[in-house]
């Protein structure tokens, strides 16, 4: 629970490291699979998948300069969602950022046109709200 309070009272410039260090972590991973493939290819004599490896580094290219682009308050608003790791909605964000509920409502959209969120399916009871959640697919 100390460390939930610890987190939550990092500054937006700590939170945008820490989603950066991430994206740094999966570029590494994709090196990495990238690295196993070629191996495997190479032991086997298997024919060369050719692009993956462009693939993985243009992917990951395009999340830090997509990323990069956002305003702070967008990123802010993405940071406290993907920390959560749940689906959230517009009052529980803003609640969360010390923020009226109408301007994180407008974040929200924009981050899920931008394709950084997705809305879903609200939790048995609560089919009056909406929920977002954080995409790493497709961004």
């Amino acid at each position: 629970m100390g460390s939930e309070k610890q987190k939550n009272q990092l500054s937006s410039t700590d939170k945008i490291d820490l989603i950066l260090e991430t994206v740094i972590s999966l570029k590494k991973d994709i090196d990495m699979l990238d690295n196993r493939i070629s191996r495997i290819e190479n032991n086997f004599n298997l024919p060369k998948l050719d692009g993956i490896e462009s693939e993985s580094k243009r992917f990951t290219n395009a999340i830090f300069r997509r990323f990069e682009e956002l305003d702070d308050h967008l990123k802010r608003t993405y940071q406290v969602i993907a920390d959560e790791n749940k689906p959230m909605t517009a009052s529980e964000v803003a609640e969360r950022m010390g923020r009226s509920r109408s301007t994180t409502s407008y974040h929200l959209n924009q981050l899920e046109k931008l394709n950084f969120l997705e809305k879903v399916p609200a939790p048995e009871g609560k089919a009056r709200h909406v929920f977002f959640q954080a995409k790493l697919d497709d961004v």
